[in-house]
């Protein structure tokens, strides 16, 4: 197995960790919580500087808001109860009692200087993950020691950025977690592949580096309950497999750019099998509540359809999402594909029609019935909100006119590069017709950093209308309502207010020019 020249870090996105904590917490429990059922996380972390905060995600299923159905999902802002010392006592509901819960924690600040993007001019804090979605359950009261590692650096792996040690009730599943995220080293998935017969991703699909991981852990399966250590064991396989397809997403290109079509398709069609046919060697439920499988099978779609189409094609995974034999996989996949690519599809209302036969249970249903209400042809949200000069600002204003909005945060290089590339080209166009008008939203908490982004010109112009989701960030009415996971988030809305078009083409210019043009011909 040869080792690549390069190693894969898990970047922590800006968005999530800058905006949607907004509320302090002890979580101390009172009096009457006492005799509820609760855990316990001590965390010691010396060498956190004074001021540095804590935030906790903390659910039942998976830390990541809406990915595989997840439930009872809470985020919390935690001070220092001592210096360097994070304590969180929550009570348990009885689904959490029986399920157990994933918990999230990461150092909001580190140190008092807020980071600078060095071209918006705009300060923000960068985080430093050190639990990444760790599983807890009742009775654990763990203590948490945290040591830097050198070249320690805000935004990167925690696995690369600290070394942890776990003491107290519930510690043995915790340190053998960090201990199998250690074990991880950079593979030549895509060299292997090209250089062996087909059989090879049926066989040894990350098989090596995962195997090798649970040969470590089998001799402690009797140190601790059945349900902690099914979840090591789908951690250590299917964190391994994410990793895989992410690497092979990156780099597939530039190592087959002299393969044929047909290798290709062949490549994609047993990446697409691969980890499928092993599903079996875990228990069911347990993988549809861990975080770690829907990872890797997005993980590995977003590779299938990369490797298909030659870049990243939401639209393609229709076809091959229906093939799977497991009905609740395949309709949490489409979901899930819906609400966390909702703003890279080319066409989202044929995705969800296609989607709409396989989508059998009363949750689903609910959850597609929401998709639906923000596709082509339904009523635009009528939002309410501030400008630079704190006059109040409705969608209802313009009626009678074509509207473009677009969602976007400091920080965001996607958005910058939009801006650059196509929408101040497009602005400048139809920028001598009245009746049609170009809206900005942006989901910054902190209204200096706003401004000062609205001031530098890289996100949008000055001409358009420009206004910010009053300092709530993710949680405002807007946001859920066009299910905003992406930036930037552009859509098109007509004369009667009627949602025109709201897809990836419109982060093409040419695409944006053409659908304003129809959309005002009307």
């Amino acid at each position: 197995m040869k080792s690549l020249k390069f190693s894969l870090l898990f970047i922590i996105t800006l968005a999530w960790s800058c905006c949607v904590y907004g509320q302090k917490s002890s979580l101390k429990p009172t009096k009457n919580q006492s005799a509820i059922p609760h855990f316990k996380i001590h965390i010691h972390y010396p060498e956190a500087e004074k001021g540095d905060q804590f935030g906790f995600n903390v659910s039942t299923h998976t830390p990541v808001s809406r990915l595989a159905g997840s439930s009872e999902f809470k985020q919390f802002v935690i001070s220092q109860s001592a210096e360097g010392d994070y304590e969180i006592d929550l009570p348990l509901s009885p689904d959490q009692i029986n399920k157990g819960i994933y918990v999230t924690a990461f150092d909001i600040n580190n140190g008092t200087k807020p980071m600078v993007d060095s071209n918006s001019k705009s300060n923000f804090n960068l985080s430093a993950e050190i639990l990444d979605n760790y599983f807890f359950q009742y009775g654990d009261n763990v203590v948490v020691d945290v040591k830097r590692k050198p070249g320690y650096q805000p935004g990167i792996a925690a696995m690369n950025n600290f070394v942890l040690k776990f003491q107290g009730n519930g510690h043995d599943k915790c340190q053998l977690r960090s201990d199998v995220d250690s074990m991880r080293y950079a593979q030549d998935f895509i060299y292997d592949y090209c250089t062996t017969d087909s059989s090879f991703v049926k066989k040894n699909h990350s098989v090596i580096l995962a195997h090798k991981l649970l040969s470590y852990l089998n001799p402690y399966s009797k140190l601790m309950n059945y349900q902690a250590f099914e979840e090591l064991k789908i951690h250590a396989f299917f964190s391994s497999a994410a990793a895989e397809a992410l690497g092979t997403r990156m780099f597939v290109h530039e190592r087959c750019k002299q393969s044929s079509k047909e290798f290709k398709a062949k490549f994609a069609h047993d990446l697409d099998i691969s980890d499928t046919l092993r599903w079996s060697g875990f228990n069911r439920q347990s993988l549809y509540d861990s975080y770690d499988f829907w990872k890797s099978e997005v993980e590995k779609y977003y590779a299938v359809s990369d490797i298909q189409n030659h870049k990243w094609f939401a639209d393609s995974l229709t076809s091959p999402i229906s093939k799977i034999t497991d009905s609740e996989i395949k309709e949490r996949l489409y979901l899930l594909l819906a609400t966390e690519f909702s703003g890279s599809f080319h066409n989202y209302t044929a995705y969800l029609q296609n989607a709409s036969p396989y989508i059998t249970t009363a949750k689903g249903k609910a959850l597609l019935r929401e998709l639906v209400r923000t596709t082509v042809g339904q009523k635009a949200f009528n939002f309410n909100l501030t400008d630079v000069n704190g006059s109040n600002i409705k969608l209802s204003d313009f009626k009678g006119k074509v509207v473009f909005v677009d969602f976007w945060y400091t920080g965001c290089e996607n958005c910058r590069s939009y801006y650059d590339s196509v929408l101040s080209k497009v602005e400048e166009k139809y920028k001598s017709r009245p009746d049609i008008v170009f809206i900005t939203i942006s989901i910054d908490k902190n209204k200096d950093f706003w401004v000062k982004s609205l001031q530098g010109g890289h996100y949008t112009s000055k001409t358009a209308i420009n206004l910010r989701t009053n300092g709530k960030g993710m949680d405002d009415d807007a946001i859920r309502f066009y299910d905003v996971q992406t930036f930037p988030r552009p859509l098109i809305i007509d004369r009667d207010q009627i949602i025109f078009k709201i897809d990836g083409s419109l982060r093409e210019e040419y695409a944006l020019i053409n659908a304003i043009n129809e959309a005002s011909s009307l």
